[in-house]
């Protein structure tokens, strides 16, 4: 996944920090400079809070670019299996 200058800009910034936020403006890519913040990292949920019509973006999303399991907490079944990874 390519990232937009601005982007880089913030990861940059932020390396060596252990807890960060990205407050770019909506749109600007919060959620992919904290996905790849995420893996630096090595830590293992990366909650993204968003309105329902965008669940299936994110879901898409975090599959084609991303290494780790992604679950929709708006389906009980996968909302269930994630609830059992915690345990």
């Amino acid at each position: 996944m390519k990232l937009f200058t601005h982007q880089k800009e913030a990861l940059d910034r932020t390396s060596g920090f252990q807890r960060v936020a990205f407050y770019h403006d909506m749109g600007l890519g919060k959620t992919f400079s904290g996905s790849v913040q995420m893996q630096t990292f090595g830590n293992m949920v990366n909650l993204v809070i968003c309105q329902k019509s965008k669940v299936n973006d994110w879901v898409n999303h975090f599959v084609e670019h991303h290494q780790y399991k992604v679950f929709d907490l708006t389906k009980p079944k996968q909302l269930a299996g994630f609830c059992g990874l915690a345990q």
